[in-house]
């Protein structure tokens, strides 16, 4: 993760670990991390990132991991969408608007 997390911080985002939910109990990932804005989960990156394709390394569901290049080129639009459109704006209207309606 060193090599993406410094872009990421550039951009904005932070990266925080996975957990996920197994035998009824949350568990930390060790093979992913989760990338937010502002709280919004925007992307799935491995921990481990590699500069070429490898099919030996697989995350726990045993898919392949991708490469940093695929990753860092998603990182790079997910941040001019955010940046260039309402996108995490409507997200976060919407969240207010559930919030108000449960309240009342």
């Amino acid at each position: 993760m060193n090599r993406l997390q410094p872009l990421a911080e550039e951009y904005g985002f932070t990266v925080v670990p996975a957990f996920a939910m197994i035998n009824n109990t949350w568990t930390k990932r060790h093979d992913i991390v989760s990338i937010r804005y502002r709280g919004h989960h925007i992307m799935t990156a491995p921990l481990k990132m590699l500069g070429w394709p490898n099919e030996r390394y697989k995350t726990i569901e045993g898919k392949e991991q991708p490469m940093f290049f695929e990753r860092e080129h998603r990182l790079r639009n997910w941040n001019l969408v955010i940046k260039n459109t309402p996108h995490i704006q409507q997200l976060e209207e919407k969240k207010r608007q559930l919030q108000s309606l449960e309240m009342q």
